[in-house]
């Protein structure tokens, strides 16, 4: 457990590094994982919040830009909003070992691709960074699909009761969900059921699939989302 000191230190590095010109998803991900000691879902976590704090932050200059070329009466400004909410999860084994958020990312990431070729994009930047992602996604979720499927939940009772709980980044309101937070859901979940597993009775006969989940979830920490322009 990370006190709040550590924490908001943590936070302040991490900001840094995003204000860097040359930095990358990537090499900010490694760093919070680096600084969490290790810990890729605490780092994803910590990583979710300084990226919701840039957008209000963008957000909040934006929004004095367009009061500047229109001045209005002033009003007490009120605390700012957050774009992302912590919240605390819990659900069973299966539930927690779900992909189809993962399949329906890379269906898009695929599409998008395939969309490209042909249309003189080829040789861009961007159709190598979509053609990335989509290539590891695919293998990813392909081998995630076996090793889940070879766990055989069905067949033990005491996974079927299992409760699995984990912490992960929601939009407030009615805003969407952006790629990278997407992700971000899945493999935290499918850490926590990592974890879970491991507790069982009999745990050593998933050590196979489990080693592929875990191995898996390592390849998909290196997707970058590219955005649209």
């Amino acid at each position: 457990m990370m006190d709040t000191t550590t924490r908001t230190r943590t936070k302040a590095l991490l900001l840094g590094m995003l204000r860097e010109e040359e930095a990358t998803e990537k090499s900010v991900m490694a760093e919070a994982v680096k600084l969490c000691d290790g810990d890729k879902t605490l780092g994803q976590e910590i990583l979710a919040e300084v990226c919701g704090e840039v957008v209000d932050a963008q957000g909040e200059d934006e929004a004095q830009s367009e009061k500047a070329a229109k001045p209005k009466p002033k009003r007490k400004p009120g605390p700012p909003r957050k774009r992302h909410k912590t919240v605390e999860c819990e659900g069973t084994l299966e539930e927690a070992l779900d992909i189809a958020d993962l399949e329906m990312l890379r269906d898009e990431l695929v599409d998008w691709r395939d969309n490209m070729d042909g249309t003189g994009l080829e040789s861009t930047d961007k159709f190598e960074r979509v053609s990335e992602a989509a290539d590891i996604l695919e293998e990813q979720v392909y081998t995630l699909t076996d090793a889940i499927d070879g766990l055989e939940l069905g067949k033990h009772d005491d996974a079927i009761a299992a409760t699995v709980r984990w912490t992960e980044q929601q939009p407030y309101g009615n805003r969407g969900w952006p790629r990278w937070l997407r992700h971000g859901t899945v493999t935290a979940r499918l850490r926590a059921a990592l974890e879970a597993l491991a507790e069982l009775d009999g745990a050593d006969a998933w050590t196979e699939q489990r080693d592929d989940i875990d191995a898996a979830l390592d390849e998909l920490d290196s997707v970058e989302y590219p955005t649209m322009f």
